[in-house]
């Protein structure tokens, strides 16, 4: 095959152009520059994984309800009053009083039912106290992740499977549940695919996402990124070390605020304290994924000349052929991102993120709560008893619109996962509208014959590295190995052309690192093993 032309939709700095070319989810925005860690990974069967410790990870249910279910009904409460008193206004608009109705924006619960809720909150805490010496020593011996007590009324721990007869029996526990581990699912980032921009230019001023917080549940955020406001790759040698906020480039008007759950060496997968939950106040992405979601969520888009996007959103602003990045649906929205996934792996960790986002200052006032909360995760089932889902609900309840990727199965039937099958929430499924049956964020087009190819004829490309040129176009070489996993023997033959190479054997990176020696001017990775391809962003 010869005269190979690859179009790139998103860009980054990287080495000209990597092509994966796969059938699977659509491809999620990559960042501004390679990150540490691994990239977003599709889902891994948790029950394949080692448990360190005979260990398994449950949550305690208590018998009382959470106390966002008091704050829900409180709410309720509140807005039928407003509801009745704003009939009576308008039957007599013109009074002093109906006017001051009619102009409220929003309903709040009384001073006494807030006070009542701070209460709940601190009553549950201290129910979850007077076990937590059974819970952790003694017969038990369990390890406490954490405690909820706004979302869910609840305890996260590690404990040996022949110990859960023995919780069950402790006062105040209603039931224990096994923790399902949710994983990261599939994004991409192409506003007028999804006709986003119709919202910008709704009347009187159009819809940008003003005065709404957006809490991002997910693997944190690269702030220093442009496309949130940040000074780009300029910036990364000034920042302090990871786990330090404030700092120079967080909190910002974009991402005002947020938290890490996680740590980067967090993952679900494992039980042991190697991988355990190291939280702290700098959530800083280290895996790509949530960059990216929170890209498509609010960003502001980047130029071809890699800097912010300074302008308007409208029907005709900005020219998404002036723009490396496109903006998200809503660029004037502040992002929160709360980081729940360690640089690879799942987690276990959603409630204690979704009880953040219902009391950001911690001080139980759920009036303060986000917006909106972001979860582009879950699992690959959606169990009725599963914490994460209850949580979601409650969330839901005391009025945050929570929306969750509705399953990462790829094409297959009857598979809604968690969180998105929670009641009140809303579930979000991939809409595939091309004709090559799945979205891409590059091309491959042959421009002469070859083996099962006419002119012209295009294979899409899901999750791939582009590069900052918009094409490439050149003879193609077929690697020597095929999969790259060694110095080219057909060095001479691949310079300065686009090499083709077999996935398997090493990574991307060394793959990339090979073919850039040998003087490739861009990398096609052909998927010959059927999986999906998640290509990595290693320098």
């Amino acid at each position: 095959m010869k005269l190979i032309r690859c179009f790139d939709s998103v860009r980054t700095t990287r080495f000209h152009l990597v092509c994966a070319l796969a059938l699977a989810l659509p491809a999620t925005l990559l960042a501004q520059r390679p990150f540490a860690g691994t990239p977003a990974r599709l889902p891994v069967d948790p029950s394949s994984q080692p448990l360190a410790q005979n260990r398994v990870s449950v949550m305690v249910e208590m018998k009382a309800a959470p106390a966002g279910a008091a704050y829900a009904e409180a709410l309720k409460t509140a807005q039928a009053q407003y509801d009745a008193a704003r009939v009576q206004a308008l039957k007599n608009p013109t009074t002093q009083q109906s006017k001051a109705i009619l102009a409220q924006k929003s309903v709040n619960v009384s001073p006494q039912a807030a006070n009542q809720v701070r209460l709940t909150v601190q009553n549950l805490d201290q129910a979850q106290r007077q076990i937590m010496s059974a819970l952790t020593g003694g017969n038990i011996n369990g390890q406490i992740m954490f405690r909820a007590q706004r979302a869910y009324n609840g305890i996260a721990m590690y404990v040996s499977p022949d110990k859960i007869a023995a919780i069950q029996a402790l006062p105040g526990v209603k039931a224990v549940h096994p923790m399902h581990p949710k994983f990261q699912t599939a994004a991409f980032s192409d506003i007028d695919f999804t006709g986003g921009r119709s919202f910008w230019t709704k009347p009187p001023f159009g819809v940008h996402g003003e005065n709404i917080k957006v809490a991002d549940i997910d693997t944190g955020l690269d702030y220093i990124h442009t496309n949130f406001g940040g000074p780009g790759s300029v910036g990364y040698a000034n920042v302090p070390s990871h786990t330090t906020a404030p700092n120079a480039y967080f909190p910002t008007q974009k991402v005002p605020g947020g938290y890490d759950f996680a740590g980067d060496n967090y993952n679900a997968n494992f039980n042991d304290p190697g991988h355990a939950a190291a939280p702290d106040p700098d959530p800083f992405d280290c895996n790509g994924h949530g960059t990216a979601t929170a890209s498509l969520i609010g960003g502001y888009g980047v130029t071809n000349a890699g800097f912010t996007y300074a302008g308007s959103y409208d029907a005709s602003n900005p020219d998404m052929s002036t723009l490396s990045i496109s903006p998200g649906f809503a660029p004037s929205a502040k992002l929160y991102p709360l980081r729940v996934f360690g640089c690879s792996g799942s987690t276990n960790l959603v409630v204690q993120a979704i009880e953040w986002a219902m009391d950001p200052n911690g001080d139980g006032n759920f009036a303060d709560h986000m917006d909106v909360i972001n979860m582009s995760l879950g699992s690959n089932d959606g169990y009725a008893d599963d914490s994460d889902d209850i949580a979601a609900t409650i969330a839901a309840s005391i009025g945050i619109n929570v929306c969750s990727a509705a399953g990462n199965a790829y094409d297959t039937f009857y598979i809604h996962s968690s969180p998105a099958a929670a009641s009140g929430t809303l579930s979000v499924a991939a809409s595939n509208n091309d004709q090559n049956g799945f979205i891409f964020n590059a091309k491959v087009q042959a421009n002469t014959p070859g083996a099962g190819s006419p002119p012209g004829g295009k294979y899409a490309a899901i999750y791939s590295n582009s590069s900052p040129h918009s094409t490439v176009t050149n003879d193609v070489v077929y690697a020597r190995p095929a999969n790259g996993s060694t110095a080219f023997t057909n060095a001479a033959q691949v310079s300065g052309h686009i090499v083709l190479i077999d996935r398997g054997g090493v990574t991307f990176s060394v793959k990339a690192q090979n073919a850039m020696a040998a003087g490739a001017v861009g990398i096609i990775i052909a998927n010959n093993a059927g999986d999906p391809i998640v290509q990595a962003t290693d320098t």
